[in-house]
């Protein structure tokens, strides 16, 4: 079995006594006089909990954006009446600007 490394924080609890806690798994904590004692009480704690476990990896592929508008493409594809109101916007911004 290959060895795993887990970060274990170690905090004084207010009656001065110390709280080990594995990062990687918050509920896996314990509580002693000594932050050695903390400290091995944890260790055996999460020994017993992975022995009946298994760590597995697994990939999950990230979400792709959708543009919101995607929806809408082409809707007008086959109006003649969005076609005439296009080639009039053409017009209107191709046209000569004349000032007042």
């Amino acid at each position: 079995m290959l060895a795993s490394t887990y970060k274990i924080l170690l905090e004084q609890t207010a009656d001065g006594r110390s709280s080990a806690t594995v990062l990687e798994l918050p509920d896996c904590q314990a509580i002693a006089i000594t932050s050695q004692e903390a400290i091995n009480q944890v260790k055996t704690r999460l020994t017993e909990r992975l022995a009946n476990a298994e760590v597995v990896s697994i990939q999950i592929p990230a979400p792709q954006p959708q543009n919101p508008w995607i929806e809408f493409a082409g809707i007008f594809k086959n109006d003649p009446d969005f076609a005439d109101i296009t080639r009039s916007i053409r017009a209107e911004r191709t046209e000569p600007e004349t000032l007042p």
